[in-house]
């Protein structure tokens, strides 16, 4: 008998934990509310995975094809418009309304962006503010 009640125990204190963190989620990353936040994914590195072994194992995926460039194209801008929000500056005279537009596929000359140990890191949830039209 005391084996089922400490079976019943720990299922209690998982369905506990389950409860306050719905599919997974960490509530304290906040989901964004706001319009202006077009999306959010979480901030949690539980589950990496080496960014060559899934170019290798997506090989005969078309989306792949120059996908690290890519990916560090899209990032570039991403993150200097972070650094202008938190930091208050200029760089080289660019503003975040022209940084947050579209990016060109090479990285400029002013910056490369480093992606720390080759890690990507899967999410199972991820939050979009979208707006639709009804057209009759």
């Amino acid at each position: 008998m005391d084996s089922i009640e400490r079976c019943e125990a720990r299922i209690h204190c998982i369905w506990n934990l389950n409860i306050s963190s719905p599919l997974g989620t960490d509530i304290e990353e906040g989901v964004a509310i706001t319009p202006d936040a077009h999306f959010h994914i979480g901030k949690s590195q539980n589950s990496p995975e080496n960014i060559l072994m899934f170019l290798h194992k997506h090989s005969e995926d078309p989306a792949i094809k120059d996908f690290l460039p890519k990916l560090k194209c899209f990032l570039l801008p991403k993150i200097k418009e972070i650094l202008i929000q938190e930091n208050a500056l200029s760089l080289s005279g660019d503003n975040p309304e022209t940084i947050s537009g579209a990016t060109p596929c090479l990285i400029p000359v002013e910056g490369q962006v480093y992606i720390a140990a080759d890690h990507l890191y899967k999410h199972n949830l991820m939050h979009l503010n979208y707006t639709t039209y009804d057209v009759c």
